[in-house]
């Protein structure tokens, strides 16, 4: 039996993920979360083998925070992200503070258990690209990093002198 800790911000997409993992008999959901508070005494209270996280959460912090948090306090949980979103960024950034899997959301649960099963099994499951999606008359894949990177600080609010200085 797998022991899952779930943190999703998003209430709908978790009440979803709560009940794929509650009627799979391979999983145990031991906790879902909406914030990151209780994160440590859950790790060490329910014996947590496998951490869901969402991309953003609150309270200041991603779910990258989390993950960097959880790898450095219990290597041996494994982790793996999930998001809805599309952004380009996300593969390397999970990557980087050594996220075992990641999976976009889809309503395919068996999908999802086969990302566990992997995980589990000490493979590392990314998918190969970013999902295209339309921006404006644009597709995503149509862009440049730089681009997306000033297009990203555009729709933020900033200001091109804002814009010039942080990105040179």
């Amino acid at each position: 039996m797998i022991n899952v800790l779930l943190i999703e911000s998003d209430s709908m997409a978790r009440k979803l993920i709560e009940i794929y993992l509650s009627k799979n008999e391979k999983t145990n959901l031991v906790s879902s979360i909406s914030e990151i508070s209780k994160i440590k005494q859950i790790c060490v209270t329910g014996k947590i083998d496998l951490v869901v996280v969402d991309t953003c959460e609150g309270m200041n912090f991603t779910g990258f925070d989390v993950a960097r948090i959880i790898k450095e306090q219990f290597p041996k949980i494994k982790i793996i992200m999930i998001t809805k979103m599309p952004e380009c960024s996300y593969i390397s950034r999970a990557k980087a503070v050594k996220i075992d899997s990641f999976w976009y959301k889809s309503s395919d649960e068996y999908e999802l258990f086969n990302i566990i099963d992997l995980t589990m099994q000490g493979k590392s499951v990314y998918p190969l690209t970013t999902p295209v999606v339309k921006l404006g008359r644009a597709l995503s894949d149509s862009f440049t990093k730089r681009e997306l990177e000033v297009l990203r600080e555009v729709v933020s609010g900033k200001m091109d002198a804002q814009i010039a200085e942080k990105l040179y």
